[in-house]
């Protein structure tokens, strides 16, 4: 066997484990219904909201000096700001935001 052939295997061999291990949309519905009144949701929901806090409190420390720099209102800064931003920044998964703040390379 040569390099190639034992990257294409391996990459061949991850997929379908990958696939093997995913499960469909439908069995994440039917398992979060089954879990939504359990101690582990509970927990689950309350570590995801601390989540969000810390992510929209240090998105806030790193644009606060940049909107002021720009001349934003300070009124603005304070009253809306953290909704507008949070609201954009929405789409982007916590882990591409923690790259971006630590500096990492995506």
């Amino acid at each position: 066997m040569t390099g190639g052939e034992i990257i294409g295997g391996a990459a061949a061999a991850g997929k379908a484990a990958g696939k093997a291990l995913s499960s469909s949309a439908a069995e994440k519905e039917r398992l979060a219904e089954i879990a939504r009144d359990t101690p582990a949701m509970a927990a689950a929901a309350d570590a995801y909201s601390k989540r969000l806090a810390i992510k929209q409190t240090v998105l806030l420390k790193i644009f606060s000096p940049l909107a002021r720099l720009v001349g934003i209102q300070r009124e603005y800064f304070e009253t809306s700001f953290g909704e507008d931003l949070a609201r954009k920044t929405d789409h982007i998964p916590d882990e591409a935001l923690a790259r971006i703040i630590h500096g990492s390379a995506a």
